[in-house]
């Protein structure tokens, strides 16, 4: 066992470096040498395609039977989804570097594709006869983005009608693979784990996972006290692969009927991974890695798309869970989308939000899903996507997000699964319209008050992230806000995690009871320890007072936005890019208030949400009712 604990750290101690893409033998040992595959003088990166001429038809590869060490040899063939009733496995896998490429003989013609589908094939090759498989960067033609556009239009029906889903991670040593997996099937094993959690509630399958193609069942005892940190250790390992980060896999994952990770020599069903993944975060949530996350993120997508009862995701909410993930093509993170059942649409039906299109730029595929979500399905979060846009995009409209990268911190919810129909409001009116060349949108609302000032002594808190004088800076500028806000306003304003939630008097308590901790702590002498576990939410019966969770909700947001005051004397906090004079609104449907900022000819340019204490309490709303509930239409270009 401590051998064993020795190898996973080893390896553990610097990741990155860890993962060595070695060379696996066929039958069980490292050949670190580099399998000798005879190359043509003539290599092309990529086969010569027939044009697809029907719809809803495909390419699958039929790989030759042969040897490790022999030549990968492939055919494509094209079949229909609906005629020829393909059977064929899919792969899904990290593409890797693609100038890290190993030659290959398809259609009788040398080409070379990357490392890891060329392992993969290796790996998937059967010895004495052929297996038929899909693999995107052979069975589409990447070089035309006509054809690109039509498969990608039928991704979800390739992997849905896929026998299996084949998942390539790596090779790795032998000896490290049987341990890590003996190690996570016997904790998932005894925290029985099929049976304890809520998504799952099944029974263990008999089989734990196969090793050069025979079945285990049984692994050895371990100590208790040894087995949770060995079986993180190796979780880890596993999870770490950079399939685990990838955006498509999300989708494949989902669709399939079912799911098999290749790791080395070995196959594992992907639900012994999500159960282990559940053990560790549901007892150990300090251990629990980026990767360890992305596992349980999959398994969760997967046994939603299975359920036909209990909430839909919208597909803003798919957007933002997967904003952490890897996708090549910055339209991708659209379209590796499409395929899942959201709360708008469900291609099940017949219905696919957009039609994907990799002749268009990436704007415009942002500003038709962003228009769409706004005008057909009022989601106002849409305007709440908070990452900057390029300073290069001139024409970018400032009410279309730039969904390419991770967002600042929302005041509003982003995740949102109370939301499950349209905002049928009448005082929610959202349409497109153009001005001149200019893609607008025009939401009614009403005007709050304008920008006077920023109170600097916020944004310099700033300067001290990850100082112990942040928070000591942070006290001192509460007290001095005291003279002129309720603690109640203070505290909404500062150290509230949901900003788009309305008031009520069980969070009121709640937010006042940490406040209060958080004033009395002595920030010099007792340090700030980041918040372990999930946050609480605010019922009365499990709530309590924490002035690090005070101090976390606080930090979150410093960075990303500025203080500021109204013309009327209203505290608030909004983005960084505003300036005196812009004007807050509230935008009827929306969570949370908006910047705008007057433009030529009678439009206005989104500077961002921002958070109004005043405004969240009702006081603005009864005051706009008392004058007569007159709004206004804003053209936001």
């Amino acid at each position: 066992m401590e051998r064993f604990r020795n190898r996973i750290r080893a390896k553990h101690d610097n990741i990155v470096e860890r993962i060595r893409f070695l060379r696996v033998g066929r039958r069980g040992h490292i050949d670190q040498a580099e399998t000798t595959v005879p190359i043509p003088d003539a290599v092309n990166k990529s086969p010569q395609y027939n044009r697809l001429a029907r719809d809803r038809t495909i390419r699958v590869l039929d790989l030759a039977p042969g040897t490790w060490d022999e030549p990968v040899n492939c055919s494509l063939r094209t079949v229909h989804l609906d005629d020829d009733d393909p059977r064929y496995e899919a792969i899904s896998y990290a593409w890797g570097d693609h100038n890290d490429r190993k030659p290959i003989i398809c259609n009788g013609c040398a080409i070379t594709t990357t490392r890891n589908l060329f392992e993969a094939l290796q790996r998937f090759r059967y010895v004495d006869t052929t297996r038929t498989l899909w693999a995107d960067a052979l069975c589409i033609n990447q070089a035309d983005d006509d054809e690109k556009t039509l498969q990608v239009r039928l991704m979800s029906y390739i992997y849905t009608k896929a026998v299996r889903v084949l998942v390539w991670l790596q090779h790795e040593d032998d000896q490290v693979v049987q341990d890590s997996l003996n190690a996570i099937c016997r904790l998932v094993c005894e925290e029985d784990a099929f049976s304890r959690f809520e998504s799952v509630k099944g029974t263990a399958p008999n089989i734990l996972y196969r090793w050069l193609d025979v079945d285990v069942t049984t692994v050895s005892q371990m100590e208790p006290s040894e087995l949770t940190n060995v079986a993180i250790d190796a979780l880890e390992l596993v999870c770490h692969s950079p399939w685990f980060g990838r955006g498509w896999v999300v989708q494949e994952v989902a669709l399939s009927t079912s799911t098999s990770v290749f790791w080395g020599h070995s196959e594992i069903d992907v639900e012994w991974l999500a159960m282990a993944a559940y053990c560790v975060s549901s007892k150990h949530s300090f251990r629990v890695s980026q990767g360890i996350v992305n596992c349980q993120f999959l398994h969760l997508v997967w046994r939603k798309s299975r359920r036909s009862w209990g909430p839909r995701q919208s597909l803003i909410d798919l957007i933002y869970s997967t904003s952490d993930k890897a996708f090549n093509e910055p339209k991708d993170r659209i379209y590796g989308l499409l395929g899942l059942k959201t709360l708008e649409c469900d291609l099940a039906n017949g219905q696919s939000f957009i039609d994907p299109d990799y002749n268009i730029t990436t704007m415009e595929c942002y500003r038709r899903v962003a228009a769409k979500l706004l005008s057909e399905w009022h989601d106002l979060r849409v305007l709440s996507w908070t990452r900057p846009v390029p300073e290069s995009a001139k024409d970018w409209p400032s009410w279309v997000p730039d969904w390419s990268g991770d967002p600042d911190p929302a005041l509003a919810d982003l995740i949102d699964e109370e939301r499950q129909e349209k905002n049928t409001s009448g005082l929610v009116q959202i349409s497109e319209t153009v001005f001149g060349k200019t893609q607008c949108i025009e939401i009614t609302g009403f005007r709050v008050g304008t920008i006077n000032r920023e109170i600097k002594e916020y944004a310099n808190l700033a300067d001290y992230q990850d100082d112990p004088c942040l928070f000591e800076g942070l006290q001192a500028l509460l007290r001095h806000l005291e003279h002129m806000y309720s603690q109640q306003c203070l505290a909404f304003t500062f150290g509230n995690a949901l900003r788009g939630r309305p008031l009520n008097s069980t969070r009121i308590a709640n937010r006042l009871s940490e406040y209060s901790a958080f004033m009395e702590r002595d920030c010099v002498l007792d340090i700030y320890s980041p918040p372990a576990g999930a946050w609480s939410d605010d019922r009365s019966d499990r709530f309590v007072p924490s002035a690090d969770m005070f101090a976390f909700d606080c930090d979150l947001v410093i960075k990303d936005h500025r203080l500021f005051v109204t013309s009327t004397e209203m505290l608030g906090i909004g983005p960084r890019a505003m300036i005196p004079g812009d004007v807050v609104v509230v935008l009827h449907g929306g969570q949370v208030p908006f910047v705008l900022r007057p433009a030529d000819n009678g439009l206005w340019r989104l500077v961002g949400e921002c958070y109004l204490y005043d405004v969240n309490e009702g006081r603005v709303h009864r005051e706009w009712e008392e004058k007569g509930s007159v709004s206004e239409k804003f053209t936001i270009c």
